[in-house]
């Protein structure tokens, strides 16, 4: 018996238009899956030994449980079906483990981009590296969001590994990675290096300098200095998390200085003291009241993550 449900998945951004190749009756998708009129899947194999275990398997349990997702593209205002085995969408989507388990046997509507989802029903059916679908430029942005959605881990950090290597190429791009949660903004900063984000500051700070820059690239400009202060925000504050006791603020000198460094550090304005091997010591008065984090949160307010970092 089919059971009929509703999931409204968050509308992701259009990376690319969904082409005439995605008619709407179901069948095979860019080379993957066939189906048979009932609607079961159909997988074929050369090696005899593994389709004898497949159709015994079969014979015997019958055919494995799809759900049937109807994708419906606001955008396009067009619909189109989608058939997936229920393990197999369990296994790749943890999103709708809160409301299917393997025997379900469902109907589902969606709202979402009918490219994007074409991809990942892609991703997710591919049983060779060599069969998965390309990320690029265009759809990477789109990828993620939706697939941060649906909780693909997996292919979440792939796409945000990619977007972190052409950082650069995506900010001239009109993608707004500003649409990222701060989840994967964390995600983000952490596969970025600090060249490129330096890189990428630099570069703004230049165009923007321009005396023939535009409105428009002022905005993007804006915008791309705005996620920037977010990566930097989460490097700092990893720093913080990892060396908070490291420094320490100086009751005499008012400097801060680093406690590894302690016994080999001089305090300017402490009274030098002379040890019996003749060794000057003038050493830092550490204030007990003083936290970095709580002085860093101060600076917040009137600096960039950038600089404090």
């Amino acid at each position: 018996m089919i059971e009929r449900r509703r999931l409204s998945l968050l509308p992701s951004p259009r990376g690319a238009m969904a082409s005439s190749e995605f008619a709407r009756p179901p069948g095979p998708l860019d080379g993957g899956d066939s189906y048979a009129e009932n609607g079961t899947t159909m997988v074929e194999n050369d090696e005899n030994e593994f389709e004898g275990r497949t159709s015994l398997r079969q014979d015997v349990l019958g055919p494995p449980l799809e759900v049937k997702l109807r994708v419906f593209d606001e955008g396009l205002q067009k619909e189109k079906e989608f058939y997936c085995e229920t393990k197999l969408l369990l296994a790749h989507m943890s999103y709708f483990r809160k409301y299917l388990t393997e025997s379900d046997d469902t109907d589902i509507l969606i709202h979402c981009d009918i490219y994007v989802f074409s991809w990942l029903m892609k991703y997710v059916k591919s049983k060779e590296v060599e069969d998965l679908p390309v990320l690029n430029d265009e759809n990477c942005l789109s990828v993620l969001i939706a697939s941060n959605f649906l909780e693909m881990r997996t292919l979440v950090g792939e796409c945000v590994s990619y977007i972190a290597d052409h950082f650069k190429k995506l900010l001239h791009m009109p993608t707004d990675l500003n649409f990222l949660t701060q989840e994967l903004v964390n995600q983000l900063a952490d596969e970025m290096d600090v060249v490129t984000l330096e890189e990428v500051w630099q570069e703004i700070e230049s165009s923007g300098r321009h005396p023939k820059s535009k409105a428009n690239d002022e905005v993007k400009s804006l915008g791309a200095k705005n996620l920037l202060d977010k990566l930097y925000e989460r490097k700092l504050a990893k720093i913080i998390a990892t060396s908070g006791d490291v420094f320490a603020w100086c009751a005499t000198c008012c400097k801060i200085y680093c406690k590894t460094f302690e016994k080999d550090l001089l305090c300017p304005k402490a009274k030098v003291k002379i040890s019996l091997e003749g060794e000057v010591k003038a050493r830092h008065d550490p204030s007990p009241k003083w936290e970095v984090k709580e002085y860093l949160s101060n600076l917040k307010e009137v600096c960039h993550h950038r600089h404090l970092y």
